[in-house]
């Protein structure tokens, strides 16, 4: 990191089996695990972009977290109104947020972004474009200048761009399947 490298990092990737951030420079602290089951994400205007702006569902949670002094709370927690279980129900699948939480879901410090959920995972469980977006809108907070930008592109385009000496290789893969496929197992 001290060599201007960016990391993203989520969920329990990004602390240590006791509970600690994995690095110092996250600029973060654990305040424990989620009681929640789901949690919603209300996006400061540095990531919304194009998102609409209103709180939404991760269909996971994750720990709960707070800035440090000089870090960015860049998405904040909304948590439901209640957990769902056989004496409180709700019709949906999820209980509906209540109010904003003093937690946040994404923080930035420097050249790291730290998710409190597993945002990985949450796409490729259940293809939300919501947090395909958000992660974009991240990752271009962290490079400024990058050397390719694809955009409106299927999500199943994959894309490497190598450099070497003079010459720029690009190359673009974009997967086809039979039957249309939303979500990925994941054990």
């Amino acid at each position: 990191m001290s060599d201007g490298g960016r990391l993203i990092l989520c969920g329990e990737s990004a602390i240590d089996n006791s509970g600690h951030p994995l690095l110092a420079e996250q600029g973060i602290l654990n305040c424990g695990d989620s009681p929640f089951s789901q949690i919603f994400l209300r996006l400061g205007s540095t990531v919304r972009g194009s998102i609409p702006k209103y709180d939404h569902v991760t269909y996971e949670s994750g720990f709960r977290m707070k800035p440090e002094l000089n870090a960015e709370s860049l998405v904040r927690v909304v948590e439901p109104y209640f957990e769902r279980h056989f004496q409180r129900f709700s019709g949906h699948s999820y209980t509906p947020p209540s109010k904003i939480s003093k937690y946040s879901a994404v923080v930035k410090n420097k050249g790291v972004i730290t998710f409190s959920f597993p945002i990985l995972a949450c796409y490729a469980r259940y293809a939300s474009p919501i947090l395909r977006q958000l992660l974009g809108n991240c990752i271009d907070l962290l490079i400024e200048k990058p050397l390719i930008r694809v955009s409106n592109a299927p999500t199943l385009l994959e894309t490497t761009v190598v450099k070497k000496g003079d010459s720029t290789i690009v190359h673009l893969s974009l997967i086809h399947i039979s039957e249309p496929t939303r979500r990925t197992p994941i054990s």
